[in-house]
């Protein structure tokens, strides 16, 4: 009941909302004086869509309250419009550097943020900060692969132990992402030319279908 009437909705968006962009937005109170759950949420998702956020639901599935898919909905809401406010520099920090640290942070596109912040919601450890980098292992891939069909990767093939020696940890690190391409195809993925060798590389283009695959295989 916490979304199905979508007050909380209506409050969080009008609350994230960048300041040029609150006139445009239904207010909470016109969304509440809606007669039915329908009309209330289609406000809400009319908000969503001002702010360029409308995707993963519909009216209908706020007011069913699917979770997988509101749950999508409020990570891409707060992936757009995280409300943060800018840092101020430190004592020891110069304006310039903090410049060069948000620089660092816009070069992260949308896509990766959405889907870094979905994999972090689902509980994944170590944290996934940098998503090219942090699924060249596999291992971070597989656990999504058990959350989404519970069973579904076999550990006995996946490596834990990667060694010190530079050409050791590749080949292992490269096997489990062979072995990930392989669990996606058996769901059905479409990662052709896509193979271990891309996610082991952090190829962009690579990591992104699949992840993408992945988010939209849970939803």
């Amino acid at each position: 009941s916490d979304i199905q009437d979508s007050e909380a909705y209506a409050v969080l968006i009008n609350q994230i909302a960048p300041d040029d962009q609150k006139s445009n937005l239904n207010s909470v109170s016109n969304v509440l004086s809606k007669s039915s759950l329908h009309s209330r949420a289609e406000s809400v998702l009319e908000n969503a869509d001002v702010l360029n956020a409308k995707e993963f639901v519909t009216p209908e599935d706020i007011v069913n309250k699917v979770q997988k898919l509101n749950f999508a909905f409020v990570a891409n809401l707060f992936n757009l419009h995280p409300a943060l406010l800018k840092p101020e520099p430190q004592e020891d920090e110069t304006t310039e550097e903090v410049e060069e640290e948000e620089d660092d942070t816009i070069a992260e596109t949308r896509e990766e943020k959405t889907f870094k912040n979905w994999m972090n919601s689902m509980g994944v450890n170590p944290y996934v900060r940098w998503l090219m980098d942090d699924l060249r292992d596999g291992l971070i891939i597989f656990q999504l692969f058990d959350i989404i069909k519970p069973g579904i990767v076999d550990y006995k093939r996946v490596n834990t132990k990667f060694g010190k020696i530079m050409q050791q940890a590749r080949f292992f690190k490269t096997e489990n992402c062979n072995y990930a391409i392989e669990l996606g195809k058996s769901l059905g993925f479409s990662l052709v030319g896509i193979g271990g060798e891309n996610i082991y590389n952090g190829d962009r283009l690579g990591t992104l279908s699949l992840t993408w695959q992945l988010m939209r295989a849970y939803t």
